[in-house]
Parts: C-alpha cells; sequence; structure tokens
C-alpha cells in the first residue's frame, strides 16, 4: 500500500474513533454527524470510484469493528454510497464544496436508508420505528454532514495534492 493509502486508512480509523467515541460526548449525542461517510463521499468526489471504494471498505470496517452492529452492514452501505455518489458526476463540476455538500446530503439519506435497512433484515432490536429514525437522526444528519463537507471538501482536495479540474484534465 502506498504511503498515502495508509495515511488515509489512518484517518479513516480517526475518524471512526471521533465518530464512535469522542463526538457523542463532546455534543451531548444531539449532532448526528458521520464523518466517516462524509470522507469516503468527499473523496469519492475528489479521486473518482475506485480509490473511493477502497476508501468505503476501510471505513465500514472501522465503523462495525467498533459499533458493534454485524460485522459489514456499515461496510456494505458505504460502498453502495461511495459508487452511488459517482454516478453521473461531472468531474470538472465537482470541483466545488457546494456540490460537495448537496452530494453529501443525498449520500446521507441513501446510506441511512441503506444500513437501516440492512439492520432490519437482520431482524435486530431498536429498528422498528423507521419515522422516528429519519425524523430524529436522518434528516438533521443530511444538514450536518452537507455542511461538515464543505471544508472536508478543501482539506482533502489538498490531500491528494491536486484539485479536481487537474484530475480530469487530460
Amino acid at each position: 500500500m502506498s504511503r498515502s493509502g495508509w495515511i488515509g486508512a489512518g484517518l479513516l480509523l480517526i475518524a471512526a474513533l471521533l465518530q464512535g467515541s469522542v463526538l457523542p460526548f463532546v455534543t451531548g449525542g444531539r449532532v448526528p454527524l458521520n464523518l466517516v461517510l462524509v470522507l469516503v463521499i468527499v473523496w469519492a468526489l475528489i479521486r473518482g470510484p475506485q480509490p473511493a471504494l477502497i476508501w468505503a471498505v476501510a471505513g465500514g470496517l472501522w465503523l462495525d469493528l467498533l459499533s458493534g452492529v454485524p460485522l459489514g452492514t456499515a461496510m456494505l452501505a458505504l460502498i453502495l454510497v461511495a459508487y452511488a455518489c459517482t454516478i453521473g458526476v461531472i468531474p470538472w463540476l465537482s470541483a466545488t464544496g457546494l456540490v460537495a455538500a448537496v452530494v453529501t446530503a443525498g449520500g446521507t439519506l441513501l446510506y441511512t436508508f441503506l444500513y437501516l435497512f440492512l439492520l432490519r433484515t437482520r431482524q435486530l432490536p431498536g429498528v422498528e420505528s423507521w419515522w422516528a429514525i429519519w425524523h430524529s437522526s436522518a434528516l438533521p444528519a443530511m444538514l450536518v454532514n452537507a455542511l461538515v463537507a464543505i471544508p472536508a471538501f478543501w482539506l482533502l482536495a489538498r490531500f491528494a495534492g491536486r484539485t479536481p479540474l487537474r484530475r480530469s484534465a487530460p
């Protein structure tokens, strides 16, 4: 694995640790921020589907191992979202933080649906009330993740060493 691959895996581990242990205590559990999801979606917009799928596998594995849900739940949802977020995105259009915020908002809704669907199909307790989960978690998460996607886009574009505009040039 390349140096940037190790840095990406470490960044996703730190994001998963923050998301699962630090952020709930700092915010009192009121801000449903999914850092790993934001990083995977933004990376998909910056680098394209293949690198994003690698980040989705790594980030999903970290989330699954740290959260106690059945292994593969977050990973599968992240893989599908990472791929879906790159479909139909014109590379030169994805060069803005605003596009990253809009795509992240949509990706958050898709991720929440897929994650709840996967938990529901495994008949885990606490996933009975879909409307309550959508109302209390999915919609606020969509807004929070979209806001965080703007600075994340800027930081990851710098980390990639290029802007998305240069990626699409021949």
